[in-house]
Parts: structure tokens; sequence; C-alpha cells
């Protein structure tokens, strides 16, 4: 699979409902920036968790390891103390090396903006080693938490 990318759709969205928490806002009275990021590594642990995966057992025995090498995130609103959101996990992406998972925040019933996507990257390595390693086969991801089917173009809308 070196140098292909494939992209999978998620059959089973990943979403975490919550309210933003006094801490995670600055003197402005707006979300620091970069909590948006925190919201989205809590989303992704919270549907690992969900799907009987033990994040802190699986690093304590060095099973797998995806360190996180890129993240991005637009910003089109702010948010306040209180606010009520849900972190939705979109897509994920399986190339070579890599894991690509897409977010969307959405704000009440409407998403924050007409499409665009926040997403993270992770390295996929071999724990023990530290040393990129590639997919066995995009089929792997079915057997884990995310129910995958294989489409010829990206999940983005």
């Amino acid at each position: 699979m070196r140098g292909r990318e494939v992209s999978l759709t998620l059959i089973e969205i990943g979403q975490q409902h919550r309210t933003v928490l006094f801490q995670e806002v600055d003197a402005a009275g707006i979300v620091f920036y970069s909590r948006i990021f925190d919201w989205f590594h809590d989303a992704y642990f919270a549907h690992l968790a969900a799907h009987g995966i033990d994040v802190p057992h699986v690093l304590a025995t060095d099973a797998w390891a995806g360190p996180l090498v890129h993240a991005e995130a637009d910003y089109h609103r702010p948010f306040r103390f209180g606010d009520r959101i849900t972190v939705q996990m979109l897509s994920v992406k399986l190339g070579g090396t890599a894991l690509t998972i897409e977010y969307r925040i959405v704000d009440g019933e409407a998403a924050t903006d007409s499409g665009d996507f926040n997403y993270t990257l992770q390295a996929l390595i071999d724990a023990l080693s530290r040393r990129r390693k590639t997919a066995s086969s995009p089929r792997a991801l079915e057997a884990g938490p995310f129910k995958v089917k294989q489409s010829g173009s990206s999940a983005r809308r």
C-alpha cells in the first residue's frame, strides 16, 4: 500500500456531546484555540473506549501506537462558556503509514460552517521500535472501532 491512499467512509459516525467549560475559555471569554484539538482527542478516545479498546492498556503493553503528526482546524465563530456542542468524527482515511480522521464541530443543531472540515493525521508506527509501518490492509480497520466501507473518493461532503 506504500504511496497509495485508500479512502474509507464511516458507516457508524463517532460523536461526543459536550458543554464548553469555564477552564476552556480565555480572558476574552472565548475558547482558547488549542482546546479544539483537546475536543478532537477526547472524541477519538471516547470512540475507542466505546468500542472496547482500553487505550491505557494498549499503550502500556506497546500493542500499537499512532502518534499525532499533524492537526488542522478552521475557526469560523467563537465558542463561549456554556455553549452546547457536538464533536463529530466524519471519516477516516488510511494511506500507507498514516491514519487521517476528519472532524466537524456542530453547535446546537447546525454545523458551524457550510463544509469546512478539521482533521488530525496520525503516523502508524511499531510501538517497540517507534518506526513507521505500513498498515496491513484497509480491512484491518473493520475489525477495530471504525465500521468502514471502502469508497472511491473522500467522505468529505
